[in-house]
């Protein structure tokens, strides 16, 4: 059996994600194995400057790099499973797991390491222009994110950055995407991930019978 440490990051607002990590939790564990699950969540932020301050931290959270690694001293896990890291968590709890050289699973669960909206949509029509663009310019144009092209201009910051320093490639063993129309999407991407890395699990609920 396994010591699995689960990763996630909560959003302001509870949904599907946080249901699929609970449910994770629970069948791993009654299948025998030893799971914890380690918590971030973000903040809401009103002011312009506050915004930033706490963007710019996203890019490479030093207190998430060292909340991940005390964990894992104490915990000693034998993989690292990954939901979400925006924007609390960020991609330094990649290089903690990478540090101690514990195997990570990342889940998939939407699109935002290809499109700054996450959704692959802009105006209620499917958009496709940034898949296989490293640091896109169209976000900032047109405010995918929330509106607001300084907060695009950070999403993209994060990920451009961090597939220019190959983070998402090089600091992951796997990928679980829960459909394969989703892995679709993703390969050919500018992730330039290997297929053998890329897997196709889906989100489950019990049987109620």
């Amino acid at each position: 059996m396994l010591k699995i440490l689960i990763i996630h990051n909560t959003y302001l607002q509870a949904g599907g994600e946080d249901v699929a990590v609970t449910l994770q939790e629970k069948l791993l564990k009654e299948h025998g194995h030893e799971v914890k699950t380690l918590i971030f969540r973000n903040h809401s932020f009103k002011t312009i400057w506050k915004k930033l301050v706490h963007g710019i931290g996203s890019i490479l959270n030093i207190r998430s790099f060292n909340k991940v690694s005390t964990e894992i001293k104490a915990f000693k896990p034998d993989i690292v499973h990954i939901h979400n890291l925006f924007f609390t968590a960020s991609p330094a709890i990649l290089w903690a797991a990478k540090r101690f050289k514990i195997p990570v699973i990342y889940t998939i669960h939407n699109y935002r390491l290809i499109c700054a909206n996450a959704l692959l949509t802009r105006d209620q029509k499917i958009c496709e222009l940034c898949i296989t663009k490293k640091t896109p310019y169209y976000p900032v144009k047109y405010k995918c994110y929330r509106n607001s092209s300084m907060e695009s201009a950070l999403v993209i910051l994060i990920t451009g950055l961090h597939k220019l320093l190959h983070t998402w490639n090089l600091k992951n063993n796997a990928y679980i995407f829960l459909t394969s129309f989703k892995k679709e999407k993703f390969t050919g991407s500018s992730l330039n991930l290997t297929s053998k890395k890329m897997n196709v699990v889906p989100n489950f609920i019990y049987d109620p019978g």
